[in-house]
């Protein structure tokens, strides 16, 4: 069973994301305004919380169910091209490390 079968988990994520919408859009609208981008793998992991935060609260404003907004969210992080190119490049260089290759 998945955990988010469970509505008091689904509650408590609903929570946690819900309360944190206006402080993540306000730090990453503060610091784009100070220039930055992602383009490290901290900053890219900062970027896609604070998208999939936004993109989950703007799913549950349209009425959309947490499971609902959950996968919209995703969906949005994913394939968003900051996110998935760096996605890529990890991929890319966990594979050639695996086999040994050196660039």
């Amino acid at each position: 069973m998945s955990v988010l079968a469970d509505e008091q988990v689904l509650g408590h994520i609903d929570d946690a994301l819900s309360s944190s919408c206006v402080p993540i859009d306000s730090l990453m609208r503060r610091m784009f305004a100070l220039g930055f981008r992602p383009s490290d793998e901290a900053g890219t992991l900062m970027f896609a919380v604070g998208l999939y935060v936004v993109n989950y609260n703007a799913a549950r404003s349209l009425d959309s169910t947490e499971l609902e907004s959950l996968a919209h969210a995703k969906s949005q992080v994913l394939g968003h091209p900051v996110v998935s190119s760096f996605l890529a490049s990890k991929g890319y260089h966990l594979i050639n490390d695996a086999a040994g290759v050196t660039n």
